[in-house]
């Protein structure tokens, strides 16, 4: 039974995943309000009946018993719950400073020790950023395993010639 914090719902694909991997685990998964203007831009989509449809959807796939949905800003986030809380942190939010580093911050006091923190859409090539992706969060991952505090590894989630590579980190926090 683990305490999962997923940082970033978009459409609820990767929450449900992980309700079904870990079915005993209590997942608790952030996302902005949707009435946020960083939400409409970070889904991409501003037609109205669009959005309904996406948040329809969302709704349906955060429909399971060990899914917890909290509709806030990740920066707030240690407002909601105590230091050392959860055993994994997947941190999918904005992808940008200052938010993915303050995002990588926040989860290394909210996971607990020998715990995990996974950060998706990691570029390591800065001439692959977008709007949407950067090379930050594997700058800040960088600078904290030199701090001698995480463990950092990397696996492949896509290699595309002209977005290039992107990577999942997978941390083991130490602390």
């Amino acid at each position: 039974k683990l305490n999962i914090l997923e940082i970033g719902t978009y459409d609820g694909k990767f929450s449900n995943y992980l309700s079904k991997l870990f079915p005993s685990s209590e997942i608790t998964t952030i996302d902005l309000k949707e009435n946020d203007i960083i939400f409409n831009q970070s889904i991409g989509i501003h037609n109205k009946e669009k959005v309904e449809r996406f948040i329809n959807k969302r709704n349906i796939n955060i429909d399971r018993p060990n899914i917890n949905f909290l509709k806030i800003n990740s920066f707030f986030l240690r407002q909601y719950f105590p230091n050392n809380f959860f055993d994994l942190v997947w941190v999918d939010g904005d992808h940008v400073n200052p938010q993915v580093t303050i995002d990588i911050f926040n989860s290394l006091d909210l996971v607990k020790k020998n715990g995990y923190i996974c950060v998706d859409d990691i570029l390591k090539d800065e001439k692959y950023n977008t709007k949407l992706a950067s090379v930050e969060s594997y700058k800040t991952i960088t600078k904290i395993e030199k701090l001698n505090l995480i463990d950092a590894y990397y696996i492949y989630k896509r290699v595309k010639e002209k977005k290039g590579t992107k990577f999942v980190s997978i941390i083991k926090v130490k602390k």
